[in-house]
């Protein structure tokens, strides 16, 4: 028996497909043939009716129109009419019967030629019809015949195919069962080929794990036997470098112990110098030493005559100063002095300290570091004169006999000035708020009275019982310990505590005009005059702060004009409280009154101690505040044969003016800033 395969199958259902399609096609034929014979038998039975139809309306009109033609002769027959019009009329009907007639009858033969073009046309159409008809059943035939044999063939190739297709059936049920089988046979030869491959890639992985753990080892070997080679090499460098610094070592060693000798010996020999060098001081008091001084500049043909000094390494009684330079002037005939700060001067003239306020502020403007410059170059003029200024070299064309009285005059007026507060820079320490009590603590640096000198000095402004809707009415003076451990003077006690530490508070009330007298009485008289110009000076300070823009959650109004309420109390109660006459700037010649204390000799001036720096420390150079027993408000002109000196009345006016109800720091506020701008 053949097998048939699924490609043989395949071709015998498409030839069984094609000859089923096929058998389709020529039955559709065999339909659309006797539709057409049909159409053509209907046409050519409508088109012989048509044509018969035709004819006979044709052959009714001729009919028609012999019957007309008859009757009209009848007509002209019976009537006999004898006129010639009835004649014409008649005759003119006859034609046009006539005429009718023959058109009749041209229409009737046109109509005979039609309908027999017609039938012919018909018979012919028939003709192709029938020859058509017979031609498709010829066909249909040939078709039936062809058919019938296809669909023997399709039955015969039908089962043919069935027979093939259960051979097939059965031959791909054997191959399928043994498809299934092999297949079996092959998953699970699969399986264990995966397996085994498994196997293969984890032993590969392993072995290349390992491979690459030993070219790790290999590698970190050699990296530790590099590192040994490295170490050993570093060790054997630090072994030598070690031998040299231990060589060294002792060396040093030996050149410390010969230093620390000398040191002995150096320090011996300061000691031994500086011993000498007090007991010098002590037994020549106004003595200085400096190591240059120098004319660097003389103006003689200015408004202003001037000549410029510079001092370099000045040493006197502690105070040590490297360098710095000051001008002396002429100014209406008056001498003066002044500082070299910024490459400009700025120099006053004792004697026109009252007059010109211009002249008051610089002087008023002088800082405590400033003011010690000032200091030493008024001893080193001083010692000049002293020795009549032998061995000085002045400037070519330089005229001592024009210059040598004025300075005469400014040191003996410069002796006469009074020692007033300075300070070279004041600072907002901190600013307490609370809902009843408030207080800027302040910080001056560089403070100094006379001889007397803080490095720093601090000061509490505070405000008790402030009110909500306002501010207050008391003010409080509040001295704490300086950085908490140092007395700032003598007479200090710890009057009261806060979270601050000790204190000295000294207590007002703007609206009593008083203050407490009971602790200002335990003060010492200097401590009393210390503390009195601190209270002056605070509305110019606060000024300061203001100026330096230190953030304070109130106006700074508010505070200058809390602390000037403080001032005023003070001079309605200075007879009261028996408050110390403090000391004034002259307001015409600087001659000594009673109430004026001059300003110390360079002797005592040597005393200060020498600043930790000769140049002026945070801000420019510190505020100068002076108390004055009568207000200054405008001198009396004095007559120039004799010198007038100013007189202090027992109490001043009861309407004075608030410039002049307060220190001559207020007038000068402005100015001051002014001078140093």
């Amino acid at each position: 028996m053949k097998i048939i395969g699924k490609a043989e199958q395949k071709k015998i259902d498409l030839q069984i497909a094609n000859l089923q399609q096929k058998v389709v096609e020529l039955e559709k034929q065999l339909l659309a043939a006797h539709a057409a014979q049909q159409k053509q038998e209907s046409t050519a039975k409508q088109a012989q009716t048509d044509a018969k139809a035709q004819l006979e309306a044709k052959a009714s009109e001729l009919a028609a129109a012999n019957k007309a033609l008859a009757d009209a002769k009848a007509q002209a027959t019976a009537h006999g009419q004898t006129s010639s019009q009835a004649q014409a009329s008649a005759h003119e009907q006859l034609e046009a019967k006539a005429k009718e007639l023959a058109a009749a009858q041209a229409a009737t033969a046109k109509a005979k030629q039609d309908g027999e073009a017609a039938l012919a046309t018909v018979n012919k159409t028939l003709a192709d019809v029938n020859k058509a008809l017979a031609d498709a059943k010829a066909q249909l035939d040939a078709k039936a015949k062809e058919l019938v044999e296809s669909q023997a063939a399709a039955a015969k190739a039908k089962q043919d195919g069935d027979a093939a297709l259960a051979t097939a059936n059965k031959t791909l049920a054997d191959v399928n069962k043994a498809s299934a089988d092999a297949k079996a046979q092959l998953d699970a030869k699969a399986k264990e080929l995966a397996a085994a491959k498994a196997e293969a890639d984890k032993a590969k992985q392993s072995a290349d794990a390992q491979a690459k753990e030993l070219t790790a080892l290999k590698a970190e070997r050699d990296k530790q036997a590099k590192l040994a080679q490295q170490t050993e090499a570093k060790y054997q460098d630090s072994a030598q470098e070690n031998e040299l610094l231990l060589l060294q070592l002792m060396q040093a060693q030996e050149e410390l112990v010969e230093y620390y000798e000398q040191k002995g010996e150096f320090e011996k020999l300061y000691l031994a110098y500086k011993a000498r060098w007090d007991r010098l001081e002590k037994r020549l008091p106004s003595y200085l030493d400096f190591g240059a001084i120098e004319i660097v500049d003389v103006d003689g043909v200015s408004d202003v005559p001037s000549i410029t000094w510079q001092v370099k390494d000045f040493a006197q009684a502690g105070v040590a100063l490297s360098e710095f330079s000051f001008v002396t002037v002429l100014q209406d005939g008056h001498p003066g002095i002044g500082l070299v700060k910024d490459g400009q001067p700025h120099a006053f003239v004792p004697k026109l300290l009252g007059a010109n306020k211009d002249h008051l502020v610089t002087f008023l403007g002088l800082g405590t570091t400033e003011f010690k410059h000032l200091t030493a170059a008024v001893s080193i003029l001083d010692q000049l004169e002293a020795g009549q200024w032998k061995g000085f070299e002045f400037p070519a064309q330089f005229d001592l006999s024009f210059w040598r009285p004025s300075i005469q005059t400014l040191l003996a007026q410069l002796k006469l000035l009074p020692a007033l507060l300075r300070y070279d820079e004041v600072r907002l320490k901190r600013e307490l708020i609370n809902p009843d009590y408030e207080h800027l603590w302040l910080e001056f640096r560089g403070l100094s009275l006379g001889a007397a000198q803080w490095k720093k000095f601090e000061i509490r402004l505070g405000a008790a019982l402030v009110q909500a809707d306002g501010f207050s009415q008391y003010p409080k003076f509040e001295i704490p310990l300086i950085d908490g451990k140092t007395k700032p003077f003598d007479s200090w006690y710890a009057e009261s505590q806060d979270d601050s530490g000790a204190k000295l508070e000294l207590r007002f009330a703007l609206d009593k005009n008083v203050f407490d007298v009971a602790v200002w009485a335990k003060l010492a008289d200097a401590d009393k005059a210390l503390l009195l110009r601190l209270i002056y000076a605070m509305p110019d300070a606060l000024k300061r702060l203001e100026k330096q823009k230190a953030a304070i959650h109130r106006p700074w109004a508010t505070w200058i004009d809390f602390a000037t309420g403080a001032v005023k109390v003070l001079e309605v109660n200075k007879a009261a409280a028996k408050l110390p006459a403090p000391e004034a700037a002259e307001t015409e010649a600087p001659v000594k009154t009673k109430t004026t204390k001059a300003l110390p000799a360079p002797a005592e001036q040597a005393k200060l101690p020498a600043p930790a720096k000769v140049t002026s420390t945070g801000a420019k150079a510190g505020k100068v505040i002076s108390i004055t027993a009568k207000p200054m408000a405008k001198a009396a002109p004095k007559p120039k044969a004799k010198p007038a000196t100013v007189k202090t009345p027992a109490k001043p006016a009861a309407k004075t003016s608030k410039a002049a109800a307060r220190p001559v720091a207020k007038p000068t506020a402005k100015t001051a800033r002014k001078a140093k701008a």
